[in-house]
């Protein structure tokens, strides 16, 4: 299974975590927990679909259309959607209007053939006659056929660290129904948003003891938190080694090294460190302020 793993490592800082733990005889756990929690916020907003404020479904309704998008300049049927003809049509019958023109003497005798021949080719496009289709396909050479949508096919033509399906793709003929094509289109809508969730199933396993419910509400959008605890992710804690406290966040969702990029990782991890040690240096000092105002009184 491909997972991805961020470590809020301190084993470059331990001078100061023992002098820590003399100065309050405690573990440093709840700090290092808090900076696990919010690294994982961090995470999964670094996670694409790439969000702008947590309440806004603008990213969510621009995934959709990234999606349907993307579909459609790999896979187009006979018809469009809107009913009209699609570029296989309307190229073939160009090509049988000129090879009609050559054939005939009269230009009658040519307009008759190619109205029969369009009235047909129109009848098998809405029909969806395949076996038609395919035989007019192969007469005219055209390349590029399926007799079904091809998953694998969409996948290959997916390009670039996010995955996106350029412009100029080959674009295949799909012997179906457009309704089939749209409805194949909107079946990832319900997975935007999951790969993201693997980071905050991973957060909710975190225990900080000062935390009021999941702290994600208000940072994390709705359309990611419908998949907390269902997308996979976990933690790997060892805040109670004094001598080298870590805490490791796994997000086990499989295509998350698709979603989330090694840098975007490395940034997350570093603030997160950046946040421990200001918790630390933050303690210590309202500490030192305690103690001094003890002696002084």
């Amino acid at each position: 299974m491909i997972k991805v793993k961020a470590t809020i490592d301190t084993s470059d800082i331990r001078k100061k975590l023992r002098e820590y733990g003399r100065m309050f005889s405690i573990g440093i756990a709840d700090g290092l927990r808090e900076a696990a929690s919010q690294t994982s916020i961090k995470l999964a907003n670094q996670t694409q679909p790439f969000n702008g404020k947590p309440g806004d479904d603008a990213t969510f309704r621009k995934s959709k259309n990234k999606v349907f998008n993307d579909v459609n300049r790999v896979f187009y049927t006979a018809v469009r959607s809107d009913g009209k003809d699609s570029g296989f049509v309307k190229e073939v019958i160009a090509t049988s209007k000129r090879s009609n023109n050559r054939k005939y003497k009269s230009s009658k005798a040519s307009k008759n053939a190619q109205s029969s021949f369009e009235k047909r080719i129109r009848t098998y496009a809405r029909g969806n006659n395949k076996k038609a289709l395919q035989k007019i396909a192969k007469d005219f050479n055209w390349q590029g056929v399926l007799n079904h949508i091809d998953h694998g096919i969409m996948q290959k033509s997916r390009t670039g660290r996010r995955g996106n399906v350029p412009k100029n793709a080959k674009k295949y003929l799909v012997l179906t129904r457009n309704k089939n094509l749209r409805t194949y289109a909107k079946s990832p809508y319900s997975r935007i948003g999951f790969a993201k969730a693997g980071w905050i199933t991973a957060q909710t396993k975190i225990k900080v003891s000062h935390r009021k419910g999941d702290g994600i509400k208000g940072k994390i959008p709705k359309w990611v938190r419908r998949y907390k605890g269902k997308a996979p992710g976990f933690v790997r804690d060892t805040t109670k080694n004094l001598k080298n406290p870590s805490i490791q966040i796994v997000n086990a969702v499989p295509w998350i090294n698709k979603a989330l990029s090694s840098s975007a990782k490395r940034q997350a991890v570093r603030i997160g460190r950046q946040n421990f040690i200001k918790y630390i240096n933050s303690k210590m000092k309202g500490e030192i302020k305690r103690l001094a105002k003890l002696k002084g009184g």
